[in-house]
């Protein structure tokens, strides 16, 4: 979930795979483009992994979110654009 008020995402797991959560991040900003990202690795039931971020008020902000096993994303969301 990305709060623009804060620039704040939280990723939790509720999965009990095995896997980790990620989700990606791209800002778009007047001073140019960055690419984040935030993993919850401590599995279902270990709580939610909260990041924040300064950007720039305005800027255009992509998000997607997959589950990684290793180095290996599967299942990933569609991208979802909002402004910060």
């Amino acid at each position: 979930m990305f709060h623009h008020e804060g620039e704040t995402v939280t990723v939790c797991d509720f999965a009990r795979d095995g896997k980790a959560v990620t989700a990606y991040l791209g800002f778009f900003e007047p001073s140019g483009s960055r690419r984040v990202s935030v993993t919850n690795a401590k599995g279902a039931g270990g709580g939610c992994v909260t990041k924040d971020f300064s950007v720039a008020e305005g800027s255009r902000v992509v998000m997607q979110v997959c589950l990684r096993q290793g180095s290996t994303l599967s299942h990933c969301s569609d991208r979802r654009w909002t402004t910060a």
